[in-house]
C-alpha cells in the first residue's frame, strides 16, 4: 500500500504529553474530536518527566500546576509543599492521566519526524518515528520548546570520553558518583541582565566564573561533612527577574517591558539575607558541635559587607577568619564562593574547618561545613 493509503485519519494530532498536551487531549475528547498524542518519553509529564535531577522543583506555587476544569479533582488533590518537588508534580500528572482515562490515547516512545500541510486538502500529514503517516485537520505542538535541553558548546566536548549528564534530560536510573571527581562550576554574566539606568542595582554586580573539583575521601575525614539548604518563595517579589521561566515566557512583549532585568528591593532583601545567612551558618555549627575557635574560615557569599559582618558576628568568628573580596569583584553571584577559595588556596591547610554560607533570589539560602583536604597551593597552579 502507498503511504497515503496506510495513513490513519483523525481530527487532531498533539505532540507532547505534558500539562498542556494532557489538557488538550481531555478537552478535545470531551468535544467529540478524534485525537492522537505522540510523546517521545515513555511516560507523561513533559518537562517534569525529563527534568528529574536531584532537587528539581517548580519555580511557581504548586497550585498553579493544578487544573481548574474539574472541581472534584481540585478538592481531592493535596500538594505537600508550597513549591513542590519534581516527584510530586509528576505524580499529579500521572494521577490526572489515569483519572480521566487519557493514557490509552497517548502513543509513548514515538517522535514526530516530519509534518506537511496540503493546501488543497487543508490537512496535515504527520510522519512518526514508527514509520506511520497520520492525516489530521489540526496539528498542535505542545512540546514545551522553552524547556528543550540546551547543550553548551564547550570546545572539545565532542571528544570527551567521560560520562555527561544534563539536568534537562536526566537519566531515570540512579546515578552513582562514588569514586568519581566532579567539577562544580559557578558562572554568571550579570551584565546581561542588569539595567544600567537603575543605579540601585547596577553598581552591585560583576561577571565571573569559577569552579571547584570535588573528590570523595573514603575515610570521611575531609570534604563535605554537613549541609543545610533552604528556600522560601515568599520573597520572590523582592529579588527577581520577571521575564522568562514558566510564569512569563520570553517574548517581544516581555523584552519591551524590561522584564529581563534583575529587580531588587534592597531593604527586605537585606533583612532576609542577614537573618538567613547568619542563622543557617550558626545552625550548622551548633548541630555539629563546632565552636568559633573550631572554625578556621568563613567563606560567605559576597553580596554585601554588612551581611557578611552580621554572619560572622552571629557565628562569633573574627574578621581575620572571613574571606572577603567583594571590594575587587563586586557580587559575582554563583562565582563568589569558588572565587574566594581560589584566592585563599595558598593559605588553606588540610583539616581546616570551613563554613560556606550563601543567600540568593527566591529566597534561597544555605550553609556547608567543609573540612579542607589540599595542601597550600599558589593561585597560578
Amino acid at each position: 500500500m502507498s503511504d497515503q493509503q496506510n495513513a490513519s485519519s483523525v481530527d487532531v494530532v498533539i505532540v507532547g504529553a505534558g500539562f498542556s498536551g494532557l489538557y488538550l487531549l481531555h478537552r478535545l475528547r470531551g468535544l467529540g474530536f478524534t485525537t492522537r498524542v505522540f510523546e517521545r518519553g515513555d511516560g507523561v509529564g513533559g518537562t517534569w518527566y525529563w527534568n528529574r535531577y536531584p532537587g528539581a522543583r517548580c519555580d511557581v506555587e504548586s497550585m498553579q500546576y493544578s487544573y481548574s476544569f474539574d472541581e472534584d479533582l481540585q478538592r481531592e488533590w493535596h500538594w505537600p509543599e508550597k513549591f513542590s518537588a519534581q516527584p510530586d508534580i509528576l505524580r499529579y500528572a500521572n494521577h490526572v492521566t489515569d483519572r480521566f482515562g487519557l493514557r490509552d490515547h497517548i502513543e509513548f516512545e514515538t517522535e514526530v519526524r516530519a509534518a506537511h500541510f496540503d493546501e488543497t486538502q487543508r490537512r496535515w500529514t504527520i510522519k512518526t518515528s514508527t514509520g506511520e503517516n497520520v492525516s489530521a485537520q489540526h496539528f498542535v505542538m505542545a512540546g514545551g520548546c522553552i524547556s528543550t535541553a540546551q547543550i553548551p558548546k564547550f570546545e572539545g566536548l565532542a571528544d570527551y570520553k567521560g560520562e555527561t549528564y544534563h539536568t534537562g534530560n536526566w537519566p531515570h536510573e540512579k546515578i552513582s558518583f562514588v569514586g568519581k571527581r566532579v567539577a562544580v562550576i559557578g558562572s554568571d554574566k550579570m551584565s546581561s541582565i542588569v539595567d544600567y539606568t537603575d543605579r540601585t542595582t547596577c553598581v552591585l554586580f560583576g561577571d565571573a566564573a569559577a569552579g571547584v573539583l570535588l573528590e570523595a575521601d573514603p575515610s570521611g575525614e575531609t570534604g563535605i561533612q554537613d549541609a543545610i539548604l533552604r528556600s522560601d518563595g515568599a520573597g520572590a517579589e523582592f529579588l527577581r527577574m520577571q521575564g522568562g521561566g514558566s510564569l512569563n515566557p520570553a517574548s517581544a512583549e516581555t523584552v519591551a517591558a524590561g522584564m529581563h532585568y534583575i529587580e531588587q528591593d534592597g531593604k527586605p532583601v537585606f533583612k532576609a539575607a542577614v537573618t538567613s545567612m547568619a542563622d543557617v551558618s550558626y545552625e550548622i555549627m551548633e548541630r555539629n558541635g563546632l565552636s568559633a575557635d573550631d572554625v578556621s574560615w568563613l567563606v560567605p557569599h559576597q553580596a554585601n559587607m554588612r551581611i557578611i559582618d552580621a554572619t560572622a558576628n552571629r557565628m562569633g568568628v573574627g574578621k581575620e577568619k572571613v574571606m572577603i573580596n567583594i571590594q575587587k569583584y563586586g557580587n559575582t553571584t554563583a562565582a563568589t564562593i569558588p572565587l574566594c577559595l581560589w584566592e585563599w588556596a595558598n593559605r588553606l591547610t588540610p583539616g581546616e574547618n570551613l563554613i560556606l554560607s550563601s543567600f540568593g533570589g527566591g529566597f534561597t539560602w544555605g550553609s556547608i561545613w567543609l573540612k579542607w583536604a589540599m595542601e597550600p597551593t599558589s593561585k597560578a597552579e
